[in-house]
């Protein structure tokens, strides 16, 4: 509890930000589908955000050496709460997809800076713990803010304004903290090649997992409307399906660490396949209860979110300690690489086989990694779980390249090596040099209050009489002239 009270700022800012970033998403959605509106329109929102996270990340660099932590962070919270605004102010669609695109863009930037943050105060034996507080907190506020449409019998533009309001308060913990900035880190090197050449069927694999995690966000809801479901309804759907995505996260770890990494991916695709062929059956002309299509649906969507972290923990197990660092960073730009590819083909199928069509589609990304994890190539990948490193839980993609520090897995003096900015290092340790002394030279300069005279406090002057006798008894008195003129 300690521990999360140290970075209880952090995780508010954090939960804020998703809360809001959640709530638009499934807005954006559901308001486009009641206006009829194409689902490659609706898709290319999500592509628009995803392409932003993945470009925002050089972007972020630059800014942050600019500027600074905080100046960035909240530029940025401006920057997402005015843009939030203007689509309540201009209803027109190529706007909207700028505008997510900016937003995207953005939001990076404010991940970058939580992390520093959490990397410049977290100590080595805390990170995984760290990390853990933070994922919770990604997940709590997008699965809280989809519980704001229980508020709304129908989509109301008030809801952006809620989303406006939240983006807002996710400023507030980091622009009034009085701790000094996090030491920028340096982006970690993209050794693409050298991975594609060692790992390629993973680094397909977590671009599929980007794939059908994005076209869930980006078309779950409209999933739930073509399941006549009303807006309260879907988003009880979306909160349902993300609060099970974030609780299943323990038992996998638990899995995780004990049985073959590799075997139990294949496992859980073949679960995913099995899941969204059922959903899909009314398009044989077999009939399926509504509820049991939303059931099957949560429970697969659930299972999708496994995707992420286990290709993760198997390309960890399949390099060396010195390209961890890399490697994350990869994985991360091809998780968002396919989030902003998987709605736009997710739309399609939804075109072609209605509401449903969506989770056909994950079940062709399942049918894949079953694939391609039966090739002879992949049997190398295999690791005996005691030979494995231990399972992280991991963040469906809300994160930035500086994760790579707090990941557990990756040996602090690797992450030194390759993302500590050794000139910003000195530069804050001077800085910190100067604001110790000017604390010492303020402790010096400050004033002793005379003891006999609390301060603020009304006093008559028969006291100040009396409490001069007794001093004087005392032969305490300070000679002090400003007492003596006292009338």
């Amino acid at each position: 509890m300690k521990l999360f009270a140290t970075f209880s700022s952090l995780y508010i800012a954090t939960l804020f930000m998703l809360f809001g970033n959640g709530l638009l998403t499934t807005y954006l959605a559901l308001d486009l589908g009641q206006k009829e509106v194409s689902e490659l329109l609706i898709s290319s929102l999500t592509t628009a955000y995803y392409a932003g996270l993945v470009i925002g990340a050089k972007f972020g660099h630059k800014l942050i050496a600019r500027v600074g932590h905080i100046r960035s962070y909240v530029a940025a919270s401006g920057v997402t709460a005015a843009a939030v605004l203007m689509i309540a102010l201009i209803d027109y669609i190529p706007f909207w997809i700028a505008i997510r695109f900016i937003t995207g863009l953005v939001m990076m930037c404010q991940y970058m800076v939580i992390e520093s943050w959490l990397n410049d105060q977290a100590e080595p034996e805390n990170r995984g713990r760290v990390f853990a507080f933070y994922m919770a907190a990604t997940y709590l506020g997008m699965m809280l803010g989809q519980l704001v449409f229980l508020l709304f019998d129908m989509i109301d533009v008030r809801i952006l304004m809620i989303v406006s309001i939240f983006f807002s308060l996710c400023l507030i913990p980091l622009a009034v903290t009085r701790a000094i900035h996090p030491t920028p880190l340096k982006a970690a090197p993209l050794q693409i090649f050298h991975f594609i050449r060692q790992i390629p069927q993973v680094l397909i694999i977590t671009a599929v997992a980007g794939m059908l995690t994005g076209s869930f966000y980006g078309l779950g809801p409209l999933f739930a409307s073509r399941m006549e479901l009303g807006t309260q309804e879907a988003g009880v759907y979306m909160a349902l399906c993300i609060g099970a995505a974030f609780i299943i996260q323990w038992p996998l770890g638990y899995l995780s660490d004990r049985v073959n990494r590799l075997r139990l991916i294949t496992f859980i695709s073949v679960l995913i396949a099995g899941l969204t062929l059922a959903m899909n059956l009314p398009i044989l002309h077999i009939p399926l209860p509504v509820y049991l299509i939303l059931f099957l649906g949560i429970v697969a969507a659930s299972l999708l979110f496994t995707l992420y972290p286990l290709s993760v923990a198997i390309a960890n197990d399949n390099v060396s300690a010195e390209k961890r660092v890399s490697l994350s960073a990869i994985l991360l730009v091809l998780f968002g690489i396919g989030a902003g590819i998987g709605p736009l083909i997710a739309s399609y199928f939804m075109q072609r086989f209605g509401g449903t069509g969506l989770y056909l589609f994950f079940f062709f990304g399942a049918f894949s990694v079953i694939g391609l994890n039966l090739l002879k190539a992949s049997r190398r990948l295999e690791k005996a779980p005691e030979e494995a490193l231990p399972h992280v839980i991991m963040p469906d993609g809300h994160t930035s390249p500086i994760s790579a520090a707090l990941d557990p897995r990756i040996d602090e003096d690797t992450v030194k090596e390759y993302m500590e900015n050794e000139e910003a290092q000195q530069i804050k340790e001077v800085l910190l040099g100067e604001i110790e002394e000017a604390q010492i030279e303020k402790e010096k300069r400050k004033p002793e209050r005379y003891p006999l005279v609390p301060i603020a406090e009304a006093y008559r002057y028969d006291r100040f009489v009396k409490s001069v006798i007794e001093a004087s008894r005392l032969e305490e008195l300070p000679e002090n002239d400003q007492y003596l003129n006292v009338k």
